[in-house]
């Protein structure tokens, strides 16, 4: 739990700042799917993948290490499947949604980072 804000030192402005970010960026991929035209699950899928994304980040800063798997970082996509992650660097993966036919590598997946 945070201290009042007259009591925070560094750690918890940039805590603070980081959260905030967060919502608002969720706040705008999923607004901006919406007003693209996107239908809903694609607007669920793109903000899950930013917060899988978050998340793997968080461990990241946790550790200095990506995770082997997503493990408390996992959702499932809106068709009950777990997203696709997999480490591809020291400091970079992928992360996709195989979308409703359930197949890799076709026109309905959703690529995150």
């Amino acid at each position: 739990m945070f201290p009042p804000p007259s009591q925070w030192n560094p750690w918890h402005f940039g805590a603070f700042t980081f959260t905030l970010m967060t919502v608002l960026s969720f706040s705008y991929i999923a607004f901006a799917c919406l007003q693209t035209g996107r239908d809903t699950d694609e607007a669920i899928v793109a903000t899950d993948i930013a917060v899988v994304e978050n998340c793997v980040w968080q461990k990241w800063d946790e550790t200095h290490e990506l995770p082997k798997t997503l493990g408390t970082c996992e959702r499932l996509d809106p068709w009950r499947r777990a997203y696709e992650y997999e480490p591809t660097g020291e400091k970079s993966f992928e992360l996709q949604s195989v979308g409703p036919d359930g197949i890799s590598g076709t026109n309905d997946d959703t690529r995150g980072h």
